[in-house]
């Protein structure tokens, strides 16, 4: 994990950046971003989104940590001038001031083929990478999977 001072000093070596995105999971990069900006001013980037793809701190499924790090959540918040996010539904698991700053960007699949376009079978055999962290009970791909093979015709690429 890249500290605070070492992520300061990576966006000071930059010049005249228009944009940064932080991409969580781990959100601490987002935190880091927002003590970046506090530290370095007009220095930092003129627009910072930060991408979440699942909410911290009102996640629904942890709560213990909600003490601990709200503060620092709160100031990540604070700071983006966009967060993003996967789905419509996750804009409630953050705090109600910062829901304007949300903008939802869908992730996932057309399964529907667009009229007029051409596509090409890339492999015989869907091939699917997953990049993040499995967890039993909330991001687990069984489901996905099992519906996948379920699928009786052959997936494009455009």
């Amino acid at each position: 994990m890249v500290n605070k001072k070492d992520l300061i000093e990576c966006i000071k070596n930059e010049k005249d950046v228009d944009l940064l995105i932080s991409i969580a999971d781990p959100h601490h990069i987002h935190w880091g971003c927002s003590k970046a900006k506090k530290a370095l001013g007009n220095s930092f980037p003129k627009k910072w989104i930060a991408d979440c793809g699942d909410p911290f701190m009102m996640n629904n499924k942890l709560t213990s940590h909600k003490p601990k790090f709200e503060k620092v959540e709160r100031e990540f918040c604070e700071s983006a001038d966009f967060i993003t996010v996967p789905i419509s539904s996750a804009p409630q698991m953050y705090y109600k001031e910062y829901r304007d700053k949300i903008k939802v960007i869908p992730q996932g699949f057309r399964f529907n083929l667009p009229n007029g376009e051409d596509f090409k079978t890339i492999n015989e055999v869907p091939t699917f990478v997953f990049a993040g962290t499995f967890l039993s009970d909330i991001r687990n791909p069984t489901n996905l999977f099992e519906f996948l093979v379920s699928l009786q015709f052959i997936f494009y690429e455009v």
